[in-house]
């Protein structure tokens, strides 16, 4: 940091001077000439004496010089108020006040103006303390404290820090807690964005020059596929006056993904799948150097990548056999308890019949055919229809989880899904249904 002495700029002022001719004042008596040589100005200032000076043009000059400083440091037109009185003496010109003196007396008559040491950041004045000793303590704790809560192992400003020894605005002068304070509070308030008609998050974020990363973390909770036209994306975080950096050394695992390998087995249909061995991801060890500005991540550099352990692939069996329909049903569950039959009974007709087990139980397609429903079907809960392409169609309800989407093409006996009591149900069983051209029928005609 630059300590800069104030005197320089007093005597950068001070060296304005309007030099005028002095008059030549002949006398007639060589005795007198001898002791009035060398007159100079004694002067006072509200009744005080401050020194002996060679000319009061010059010390006008002086005056005029420092109301034009104060002008400059007060950002407004001001005009020195002393009531100064010129005498003129002799035989005193060893005495001369000297100019840097001269302008320093007449800037301590200033209470808006005091000597100080002002802290700048990329040039702005900001806020000042008494002494560059007690500046350079502010900025120290910053740093101090920035390294402490993060980690780091130290920490410096992102801006051109300076600390010049000047005269200054009173206003400006803080104690040690007030410089930091305001050091550190906000400067301005964040930039908001209204979301267009069509606009990505990706987008937004290029047009203020920010990554998609950034813009999610000052919008926490925002759901990049669901913004409305009009909402306000925050596009620019307040930040401090003075910004603080950080790298710090930091150490993840990052999982590798494992490959999956598959076999053909014709015992299966082709929309059927077995895991026969469990894929194990694998694991690194990264080493990063990771920069911070206020607390938020702005870079991150890998400095190492250690392999813990390697990936072990998974093997699926995939199914060959074509579905095919046989044209007679067989029973959608193996091992249950029929707990309703199909007809009328208390609270209506009942469409089909319900067959009760344990939860998970498998349940089976009745025939081949097409999945044509796959998901929530209402009071049915998970539901799985199939259509077996002779005008009949069987319907599978109430299921903890289907294994099949739409659009799969079963065979006799393939696993469809796994029994629960989703939807209008009391206690685990499927819900089964046998429909012909659209007409409910009764399952055990059919079974």
């Amino acid at each position: 940091m630059k300590i800069e002495n104030f005197k320089n700029k007093l005597l950068e002022f001070a060296s304005r001077r309007v030099v005028t001719a002095t008059p030549l004042i002949v006398l007639s008596s060589i005795m007198v000439t001898a002791y009035l040589a060398n007159p100079v100005m004694a002067v006072t200032i509200d009744g005080e004496f401050i020194g002996n000076i060679e000319s009061s043009v010059e010390f006008e000059q002086q005056i005029s010089n420092v109301e034009k400083m104060a002008s400059e440091i007060l950002g407004k037109p001001y005009n020195l108020d002393i009531d100064k009185q010129y005498k003129i003496v002799y035989g005193q010109s060893k005495n001369i006040l000297a100019e840097e003196d001269a302008t320093e007396i007449l800037y301590s008559q200033i209470t808006e103006i005091t000597t100080m040491a002002i802290i700048t950041v990329d040039g702005r004045e900001l806020v000042a303390t008494k002494t560059a000793e007690e500046a350079e303590i502010v900025l120290e704790e910053l740093l101090n404290e920035a390294t402490s809560n993060s980690g780091a192992d130290g920490a410096h400003f992102v801006e051109n820090i300076e600390v010049v020894e000047d005269f200054g605005d009173i206003n400006l002068l803080k104690d040690i807690d007030g410089a930091k304070l305001a050091l550190t509070q906000t400067e301005q308030a964040p930039a908001v964005h209204k979301a267009g008609q069509g606009e990505t998050l990706s987008e937004i974020a290029n047009s203020y020059g920010l990554r998609t990363s950034e813009v999610e973390t000052l919008n926490p909770g925002i759901e990049p596929t669901k913004m409305q036209i009009g909402q306000d994306i925050i596009v620019q975080k307040s930040k401090p006056a003075i910004s603080v950096e950080v790298v710090k050394v930091e150490t993840d695992i990052q999982k590798i993904d494992y490959k999956t390998e598959t076999q053909p087995d014709d015992s299966m249909t082709t929309t059927q799948k077995k895991t026969l061995k469990q894929g194990i991801q694998g694991e690194n060890k990264i080493v990063s150097n990771v920069t911070y500005i206020d607390g938020q991540e702005v870079s991150r550099e890998v400095v190492s990548t250690t392999v813990l352990s390697q990936p072990q692939d998974a093997l699926v069996a995939v199914g060959t056999k074509k579905a095919v329909s046989t044209g007679a049903f067989g029973m959608p569950t193996r091992g249950a308890t029929l707990t309703s039959k199909y007809g009328y009974r208390s609270g209506g007709f009942h469409t089909g019949i319900d067959l009760a087990s344990k939860y998970g139980t498998t349940i089976v397609a009745s025939d081949g055919g097409k999945v044509v429903f796959s998901g929530w079907n209402g009071g049915y809960g998970n539901c799985v229809i199939i259509d077996h392409g002779n005008g009949y169609e069987t319907l599978y309800a109430h299921n903890s989880k289907n294994v099949v989407k739409k659009g799969d093409k079963v065979s006799k006996g393939d696993k469809i899904a796994e029994m629960g009591s989703t939807g209008n149900s009391t206690g685990n069983h499927v819900h089964f249904e046998v429909r012909k051209n659209g007409k409910h029928q009764n399952p055990y005609n059919y079974l």
